[in-house]
């Protein structure tokens, strides 16, 4: 085994002020074939500004959790209290993770790790002084000869700054790979697109590439929303057989394909949700996954990649899955309750168009849900069309057309 080396150093969180008063120091060391991996949280600041942190520490996953400063576990809560002159939180986490449906959602293999930076470093409540401001950096070490990536663009120095109106402790997130890796980038539309897998994978890096060159930019003239950096992570078996997004960053399995028979795509799907989050209450997971698939369909219209007949066949096809679902209301969006989903919102897509004579559409409802602080359930998503549509009520959203019995 060699000595780690570092490889990514990514300033990730937000202080409005040139000169923070702290500094948060994320530190995560791999080691091949271990499923914990050691982590660090080194606060450095003169004077106290950050008091006291409250982390998510499950003893299942967090283990041997030690450091400067008061420590104390309350079941599955950490509280540290920090020392004025900054101090060190050591632990290990296990990073592996399979899911119950089969696969894995994270996994640490003899030559490469794939995982969440938010598993790595739990959530925490900060104490902090009146004023007080932070920013964050992200440290990745690895054995000699692996490299690293994650949702942060480093600069030449391997450093980015990322700031934000935000002024508290901010943790990493989004998807880290790290390994022997092979990688694509491109530049589509100014936003910086990376496609990394392990290498031997069957990952379709140049073909990923080529279908957001086509797409990619009608997002970018349609949402604001879309980042400058877009990081693509992706692996085979024994990885879930599926697509996950995070924050500038998504996973998807080596196997998806990129435009399936019914002319979806689980690429674009995941795209939608990085670059057009909805949220949602928890039983209306069937508002941002109808979202996502919809858009995902309309805009391989838009862009030329599917024809408008094929486009309709896809509408045609949910509308008929759907039409037996007798609820939508659902932690988590299944088949047949996405089916119904993308029906509705193609109705309420040509509604916006027809009461607004092509003014707006449902980009523009995308757009004001996606600047909602709070999560959306039926009667907010129908007051917010309503406002699009000029004060009007959308009928693709009543009663009738979106069951909701339980």
């Amino acid at each position: 085994m060699h000595l780690p080396a570092l490889v990514l150093l990514a300033t990730v969180a937000c202080a409005a002020e040139a000169a923070p008063e702290f500094r948060a120091q994320f530190r995560v060391s791999l080691r091949p074939a271990e499923d914990a991996a050691k982590a660090t949280i080194r606060i450095v600041q003169p004077d106290g500004a950050l008091k006291e942190l409250r982390l998510d520490m499950p003893a299942s996953a967090y283990e041997a959790v030690t450091g400067e400063g008061t420590i104390r576990r309350d079941g599955d809560t950490v509280r540290w209290r920090v020392p004025a002159r900054g101090g060190e939180l050591r632990y290990r986490v296990t990073l592996t993770h399979a899911r119950g449906t089969g696969g894995y959602d994270a996994l640490v293999t003899p030559d490469w790790a794939l995982f969440r930076a938010d598993d790595a470093f739990p959530p925490a409540a900060a104490t902090l002084r009146p004023g007080a401001a932070g920013r964050s950096e992200l440290l990745l070490d690895v054995p000699e000869g692996w490299s690293g990536f994650s949702p942060y663009l480093p600069d030449a120095a391997g450093r980015l700054a990322v700031t934000g109106a935000q002024r508290r402790y901010t943790r990493p997130a989004g998807w880290v790979i790290a390994g022997r890796l092979g990688s694509r980038m491109d530049v589509i539309g100014g936003t910086t697109v990376r496609i990394v897998a392990p290498r031997g994978e069957p990952v379709a890096r140049v073909p990923m590439l080529a279908l957001l060159r086509w797409t990619l930019p009608v997002l970018q003239a349609r949402l604001e929303t879309v980042p400058p950096y877009l990081l693509v992570v992706s692996a085979g078996d024994p990885m879930w057989r599926g697509g996950l997004s995070a924050p500038t960053s998504l996973y998807l399995h080596a196997e998806r394909p990129l435009i399936s028979e019914n002319a979806t795509s689980p690429l674009l799907h995941e795209v939608l949700h990085v670059v057009a989050p909805v949220p949602t209450e928890p039983e209306h997971d069937w508002i941002d996954e109808g979202v996502a698939e919809y858009l995902a369909l309309r805009i391989l219209r838009d862009s030329g990649s599917i024809s408008a007949e094929r486009f309709d066949d896809a509408i045609g096809t949910f509308r008929s899955r759907g039409a037996g679902v007798r609820t939508m209301l659902t932690r988590t969006a299944a088949r047949d309750v996405t089916a119904r989903a993308v029906a509705i919102f193609a109705d309420v897509d040509s509604e916006l168009a027809r009461l607004t004579g092509g003014r707006a559409d449902l980009f523009d409802l995308v757009r004001r849900a996606a600047r909602e602080e709070r999560g959306l359930d039926l009667e907010r998503l129908r007051a917010l069309a309503a406002e699009v549509a000029g004060g009007r009520p959308v009928a693709a959203l009543s009663p009738a057309k979106v069951p909701l019995r339980r």
